[in-house]
C-alpha cells in the first residue's frame, strides 16, 4: 500500500475528526450541517451568476422533491414496520 499523501499525523487527524463526526453530531445536527454546506456551495457557485437566485431557488426546490418523492416510496412497509 501507497504511504499517504497526509502523511501520518494526516491520517490520523482524518480518523479523529471522522470518529469525532460520528460522535459528537446527533443525525438531525449532521443533517443540518450538510444542508448548509450545500446552500453554502450554491451560493458561492451562483452568486456571479445574474438569474442565480432563481436557479437557488430552482435547486432547492429539485432538492426537496427529491426528499419528498424518496419519502414516499417506502411510506407504507415503514407504517407496517412500525419504522
Amino acid at each position: 500500500m501507497p504511504p499517504s499523501p497526509l502523511g501520518y499525523v494526516g491520517v490520523k487527524l482524518f480518523f479523529l475528526l471522522r470518529d469525532l463526526w460520528e460522535i459528537v453530531l446527533n443525525d438531525y445536527s449532521k443533517g443540518a450541517l450538510e444542508a448548509l454546506a450545500w446552500v453554502q456551495q450554491l451560493v458561492k457557485k451562483l452568486k456571479r451568476d445574474p438569474d442565480g437566485w432563481a436557479r437557488l431557488e430552482g435547486e432547492m426546490e429539485a432538492a426537496k422533491n427529491d426528499m419528498l418523492n424518496g419519502i414516499g416510496v417506502d411510506f407504507r412497509d415503514r407504517l407496517r414496520l412500525g419504522v
